[in-house]
């Protein structure tokens, strides 16, 4: 009887204790885990290539090996003259068109001037210049031309350009667009 009476405090003692649970410490994996990436981002070097992707990054700075680069023609589209609307015939549709709209186009620092209502089925130039510059390029299968047309410009001010640059033999064709406040 002694002996099971020494037993019975302690057995309720054990059955009162609730023992603690032990959740692992996950700081140090996470200490090592960022490190680890860190040392990953700082050691990684990444490819240049140029060309490859449309982007507007600048080409003279950074860090990483000196490659060729790859010239581009950047047109810019501007509304030189807006012209004026007219309406064509007397279409009950209510069809009008630009008389009198001028188009300017800059590449670097020289400009162009089109008028791109004229018609053009008889298979004139409407850009004797800018035709002139562009064959100066004498890779023209591997520079990328660019359009970028700004605010005002429509379909029918960019199409002459692009019947101007591809028999040229640009193949590489790219078209931007700014937002109004640019």
């Amino acid at each position: 009887m002694e002996l099971l009476g020494r037993l019975s405090p302690l057995g309720l003692n054990m059955a009162r204790r609730i023992p603690e649970s032990k959740k692992p410490d996950f700081t140090p994996m996470i200490d090592v885990t960022f490190l680890l990436l860190i040392f990953f981002i700082v050691t990684l070097k990444f490819a240049t290539i140029e060309g490859a992707f449309d982007s507007a990054l600048p080409k003279d700075r950074g860090v990483g090996p000196k490659t060729e680069q790859i010239e581009k023609i950047d047109m810019l589209v501007y509304v030189a003259d807006p012209g004026e609307l007219v309406p064509v015939g007397k279409s009950s549709r209510g069809v009008k068109v630009y008389e009198g709209r001028q188009i300017r186009v800059e590449i670097g620092k020289r400009q162009f001037r089109f008028d791109p209502t004229v018609d053009r089925t008889d298979g004139t130039n409407p850009l004797p210049e800018l035709t002139t510059f562009l064959r100066s390029f004498p890779d023209r299968g591997e520079i990328p031309v660019s359009i970028d047309a700004r605010k005002g410009t429509v379909y029918g001010d960019v199409v002459p350009l692009i019947d101007l640059v591809l028999p040229l033999g640009f193949k590489e064709f790219s078209f931007a667009a700014t937002f109004e406040n640019e």
